[in-house]
């Protein structure tokens, strides 16, 4: 029988099962991130014009601390340069 998993195992962030399944990482690599963030209430996601308005939340350090080293990465990398970012949609790009 086929067992569905609507959580990742214990330890492994949704990015990470996602490396495991594909062997690399990709936009729904970036997109799973950026997921468990909002979920987490360490961002807020809004639509923009046809693009994507992230915003950095002010969450408690417990919450910072159970981040996955790349949940960690990505928001250091997106707010480095502010509280704010846009991003564009990748259907532009092709």
């Amino acid at each position: 029988p086929l067992v569905v998993a609507y959580e990742p195992p214990d330890g492994l962030s949704p990015a990470a099962v996602r490396y495991v399944a594909v062997g690399t990482t990709d936009g729904r690599s970036f997109a799973a991130v950026l997921a468990q963030l909002a979920v987490r209430g360490c961002i807020r996601v809004e639509p923009a014009n046809g693009k994507y308005k992230l915003s950095r939340l002010m969450s408690d350090a417990s919450t910072n601390d159970s981040l996955a080293p790349e949940e960690k990465r990505v928001l250091h990398i997106l707010f480095s340069d502010g509280p704010e970012i846009e991003l564009s949609s990748a259907m532009e790009y092709r």
